[in-house]
């Protein structure tokens, strides 16, 4: 909830700014304000004109709609092997887009399937995190480690 009130209204007041200062963006406002910039350029196999540096937040807020429904119907454990079971399964999601495509393709890294490593991995040190703040000496390191 704290990502999204410091990331919502900045993002959409970009968005509006620039599609006021670009007319080439009112017609793509539609793709990033749904968070569905990184599929633009799968389907269009390009990028937009303009504000194709979205995809990157589009793959976050993907992630962040999807992940805390997880949280919430999963134990602790579970929890950590889904965390392991995507940061195994991203690389094996661009080498079969590699195959497919027949080489490197803009899909690799802009679907979500793509950086699900680096997002799973971040959750798995939240699950570690969390573990550690429940034993008191753990706990003091996690708070020094965090302060440093």
């Amino acid at each position: 909830m704290r990502r999204v009130l410091r990331i919502f209204p900045a993002y959409y007041f970009a968005l509006a700014a620039t599609s006021l200062l670009f007319p080439e963006m009112r017609a793509l406002v539609g793709w990033h304000a749904s968070y569905l910039s990184n599929i633009y350029p799968v389907w269009h196999e390009a990028w937009p004109p303009i504000g194709g540096h979205f995809w990157s937040l589009s793959v976050e807020e993907q992630f962040y709609l999807f992940w805390p429904l997880m949280v919430l119907v999963s134990t602790p454990a579970t929890i950590k092997r889904l965390a392991v079971a995507g940061i195994l399964r991203a690389p094996l999601s661009r080498f079969l887009i590699w195959q497919v495509e027949g080489g490197s393709h803009i899909a690799i890294w802009t679907i979500p399937t793509g950086a699900l490593d680096l997002l799973c991995f971040g959750a798995f040190l939240a699950c570690l995190r969390r573990e550690a703040s429940s034993r008191p000496a753990a706990a003091r390191c996690a708070a020094w480690c965090s302060q440093v």
